[in-house]
């Protein structure tokens, strides 16, 4: 279906784009613009303990934590008050994430649609199915 072939393209020029983006400075970028008291999200343990120790031999002290930014749920209290931040992994993890719950949303559209194998003819009530729970791309 189209959708999956969209899906696909971009997809595969995010890749591209991202690709390309490595080692042009994004880290040294976003240290560069980094204040104490930054809350700092990564998609990376290893990496977040990183750019901690180089934003402290800088003498700044960040707050971080490691989830996705769609479990923002899961850690945004802790970043209320605080300037929110996103390392460059986390935002491409988010960007690959959002693309694939389309796909999934309009995979998920078309079957809610066709008849029901009982009976073909048999249409379903208007609103019965739950749309509440899902984001906006």
């Amino acid at each position: 279906m189209y959708h999956h072939t969209v899906h696909a393209a971009l997809g595969s020029l995010a890749e591209i784009f991202f690709a390309r983006s490595r080692r042009t400075g994004r880290t040294a970028e976003m240290l560069d613009s980094l204040k104490s008291g930054d809350f700092v999200v990564f998609d990376n343990a290893a990496e977040a303990k990183r750019v901690q120790q180089l934003a402290a031999r800088r003498g700044i002290k960040i707050l971080t934590t490691v989830a996705r930014i769609s479990d923002h749920h899961r850690w945004m209290d802790r970043a209320r008050h605080h300037r929110l931040v996103f390392d460059h992994s986390a935002i491409e993890k988010y960007y690959f994430e959002k693309m694939q719950e389309a796909t999934t949303n309009l995979d998920e559209m078309i079957r809610f649609a066709l008849p029901t194998e009982s009976d073909p003819e048999e249409k379903r009530e208007r609103g019965s199915f739950d749309f509440s729970g899902w984001t906006k791309c």
